[in-house]
């Protein structure tokens, strides 16, 4: 099934974004389609653009109903679509990752089923955008979870948040698509997850969003709370970017109830700086970084799901940003990230909406 819908939006010096010109790409879902909740990006078919992975409600008639949808990219605005089947649950997060190392994206998939917990799945990638189950990791209550090589043995590791047994397991790898049973870190979750090395040891260390950003630090695999960071009440996403280049990765928390993002400047060593406070659109949901207007200096974009819009919050020197500038997108967005998915050399905007679509907002000039 392929889509194409296009709308072409100016930006014009008005809204101080260097005269950027993006043609916008609004993208249907499978009907009926809706509430997304996760989307990754990647090369799923093997041409060399880029293409997506988003999360949706179950959608047809038949008892296995669709809730993950690859969009294929043809590198022109078109996206031929193809969906993976999860039964009557409901995908939460996908992650890309080559598991079984065989050049081809594999899809993890935490679901939600009817009773609240969380069916952790792999599949692996054919190399042509479609996915073939291959494995039942476990049952959670489902949080964050992300992927990265946290043993060191060049494999990828899955680190998951089982939030009713308050503790984070750990699924290492052994890179044919298989992993060792999981490992346990007792008396913490997390609604969010991220993993990077923090301290320049070479290991990556784990931050997990409770009540606050807890600093795991890893030790070859074993891993000790160093620090704690004090974040908005409520909040449910966080990333890690290297917003004043250097060096060090920095802090910024959604914070939905605020309508704003607060970037903590990393210090070094899993430390971070008191918040700097930057008011965005009505509720926002997730937040990325780049250079969106190609000014040389990193800038952060927020998927506003109350109002409609992508805040963008345009880089000045160091971490600081000046004031909110408005893209209008699809109806509810709740998920966004930036990547050339149109094949053109040019960053595009991503966001997945709620109500059942993506909407691209390509970088034409």
């Amino acid at each position: 099934m392929s889509f194409r819908e296009r709308q072409v939006l100016l930006v014009s010096s008005a809204v101080v974004l260097t005269g950027c010109l993006f043609s916008r790409i609004d993208v249907p879902l499978p009907a009926p389609a809706s509430g997304s909740q996760s989307m990754a990006v990647g090369d799923l078919d093997g041409d060399g653009v880029l293409d997506l992975v988003v999360t949706h409600n179950p959608a047809g008639p038949s008892e296995l109903r669709p809730s993950v949808s690859a969009l294929l990219s043809d590198g022109d605005g078109d996206f031929t679509t193809r969906s993976t089947s999860f039964g009557d649950r409901t995908a939460r997060r996908v992650l890309l990752g080559d598991v079984d190392e065989d050049g081809a994206e594999d899809l993890v998939i935490l679901g939600r089923d009817a009773d609240g917990l969380g069916p952790l799945t792999l599949h692996l990638g054919q190399g042509d955008g479609s996915f073939t189950h291959h494995a039942d990791l476990g049952l959670v209550s489902p949080g964050g979870i992300a992927t990265g090589d946290v043993d060191g043995d060049g494999h990828l590791d899955l680190v998951v948040s089982d939030a009713d047994a308050n503790r984070l397991l750990f699924f290492f790898g052994e890179g044919d698509g298989t992993f060792a049973p999981a490992q346990h870190h007792d008396g913490l979750w997390g609604h969010d997850l991220a993993l990077d090395d923090l301290d320049g040891d070479g290991d990556l260390d784990v931050l997990v969003l409770k009540s606050q950003v807890h600093v795991l630090r890893n030790a070859r695999g074993s891993f000790h709370q160093i620090a704690t960071v004090q974040v908005a009440a409520n909040a449910r996403v966080f990333k890690l970017f290297d917003l004043d280049a250097d060096g060090a990765r920095d802090l910024v928390v959604v914070d939905t109830a605020g309508n704003a993002v607060d970037v903590h400047r990393g210090l070094g060593g899993g430390t971070f700086a008191a918040p700097q406070h930057y008011p965005v659109g009505q509720g926002p949901e997730d937040v990325t970084a780049a250079d969106i207007d190609r000014d040389g200096r990193i800038d952060l974009l927020t998927a506003n799901q109350a109002a409609n819009t992508v805040t963008v919050l345009r880089g000045a020197l160091g971490s600081i940003f000046t004031p909110e500038r408005t893209l209008r997108v699809g109806v509810q967005p709740a998920r966004i990230l930036t990547a050339d998915v149109t094949g053109d050399g040019k960053r595009d905007i991503v966001t997945a909406n709620r109500s059942g679509s993506l909407t691209i907002l390509a970088g034409s000039k």
